[in-house]
């Protein structure tokens, strides 16, 4: 990973997942990312295999690569990192923020993740450490439920100990900690209804980034010629 070079305490959004492939709900929160204007970059890092998502053979990492480097080309302050898959799998997201954490020593973190992810979060590995590293940021997904109430109060009880007890809202958008230490905030966008698992099993290309189609494209006329 070339990191980006931190300065003034940036804070910088951390997007990960299989994108198996990648499609345009991905793209879509790269950009949203991008453009807040509470975020000084985005990394986006590709996992070699995701704890949550055993029974899904992933693309070639060189494959998925390949197609996030088409597909997120030319958005300003978007970095890839190819942090998880250098790394044996599984992937957790404790020991990706660590990682981070010590290359940007100067930086704040925070984990971008959907609603329906949220919802399940305080199981998730290692909870309460990823916390103490990162704040999260939420994201509505389409095709799925709103997971938690439009009310940031209500958003504690998908929280681990101890910070459940700590949090307390501000604004209508987030829950902090104390000292004002971000814990959750509400990204708002609207994203298209793209399925990575429907584009697998029917082979079709729709709702792929242009770039990144070319490169999908190929691979599948490769691997049928086998």
């Amino acid at each position: 990973m070339k990191a980006p070079q931190p300065k003034d305490r940036p804070v910088f959004a951390v997007f990960g997942g299989s994108f198996n492939p990648v499609h345009e709900g991905h793209v879509g929160i790269v950009r949203a990312l991008a453009a807040d204007a509470e975020l000084s970059g985005t990394i986006v890092m590709p996992v070699r295999r995701s704890p949550f998502k055993r029974a899904t053979a992933p693309l070639p990492d060189p494959v998925r690569w390949a197609m996030l480097q088409h597909a997120l080309s030319g958005l300003h302050g978007v970095w890839l990192s190819d942090i998880e898959l250098r790394r044996p799998p599984p992937s957790y997201t404790v020991d990706t923020l660590r990682t981070l954490s010590a290359l940007l020593p100067a930086a704040r973190l925070c984990f971008a993740l959907g609603w329906d992810a949220f919802a399940e979060f305080a199981q998730w590995h290692r909870a309460a450490e990823i916390l103490g590293i990162a704040g999260l940021i939420v994201f509505d997904r389409a095709g799925h439920e709103r997971m938690a109430p439009a009310d940031p109060a209500a958003w504690v009880q998908h929280l681990p100990p101890p910070w459940d007890a700590q949090a307390r809202t501000m604004g209508h958008d987030r829950l902090v900690a104390d000292g004002g230490r971000l814990l959750v905030r509400h990204l708002s966008l609207s994203l298209p209804a793209v399925a990575a698992r429907e584009i697998l099993s029917e082979h079709s290309l729709q709702g792929v980034p242009a770039g990144a189609r070319e490169v999908l494209a190929d691979y599948w006329r490769r691997a049928g010629a086998r």
